[in-house]
């Protein structure tokens, strides 16, 4: 079997943070473990076309739980007179039984063409629409090297045009360095649920590599943070 490793793991302290933020005792653990996955699952169903970059869990303080939604369309998140975001924090409320205040706060994602999640999201919308995948693909791919990446790597997986033998395609352009640590690689997972069965899209993005005196050591002052190197 192969051994896959997610690219935000592996650079974990390198230059990416986790996307969940508190501390609990033992036996509360498990509790805000599953919570924060039905929060996460909640806002995945809920705002599917919003073009959602990520999650953030935030819990400052006890029964306080801040929520950050990364967007590249604020607007469907908020809705007309702020009707999807009362309606989705009424949601979340019920999820956490009242135990917890939720606050929300809405972030705008400025360049959703070089996000590896909205690319691969965009993606799953296209096939859900019958929309070739390879066509799919090498669109999404252009539009990111038109925007300056250095390189872009997508994969789809499953019964590619109903195809009754599952199989992967890729396409790659440009370098993704995968195994290097310094390398600033963004990565996007999502699922096409067709007619013919699930269609996995994934996105690899490569955004150029840290500076030698920006990558993280255990010696360095806290508060310093890791910054792109720049031609």
């Amino acid at each position: 079997m192969g051994q896959k490793v997610n690219p935000f793991a592996f650079r974990m302290g390198v230059h990416y943070t986790w996307n969940a933020s508190w501390y609990a005792r033992k036996k509360d653990y498990s509790t805000l473990l599953v919570r924060d996955l039905k929060i996460r699952q909640t806002i995945q169903q809920l705002l599917g076309s919003a073009a959602v970059e990520g999650v953030n869990i935030i819990r400052p303080a006890p029964g306080l739980v801040e929520v950050i939604i990364r967007t590249a369309r604020p607007g469907i998140v908020i809705g007309k007179k702020g009707e999807m975001i009362n309606s989705l924090t009424k949601k979340l409320t019920t999820i956490l039984k009242g135990e917890e205040k939720v606050s929300l706060k809405v972030y705008e994602v400025a360049e959703p063409d070089l996000s590896a999640q909205i690319i691969a999201d965009n993606i799953v919308n296209q096939l859900l629409k019958k929309v070739h995948f390879r066509r799919a693909m090498k669109r999404a791919i252009d539009l990111a090297l038109e925007k300056g990446v250095q390189g872009i790597r997508v994969e789809c997986k499953g019964r590619l045009a109903g195809a009754e033998i599952a199989r992967k395609e890729w396409y790659q352009k440009g370098r993704v360095p995968r195994n290097v640590l310094r390398s600033l690689i963004d990565y996007g997972a999502s699922k096409a649920l067709t007619k013919y069965g699930m269609i996995g899209v994934k996105v690899w993005l490569y955004k150029g590599d840290l500076k030698p005196d920006s990558i993280f050591s255990p010696l360095k002052e806290e508060g310093e943070s890791a910054a792109p190197a720049t031609a």
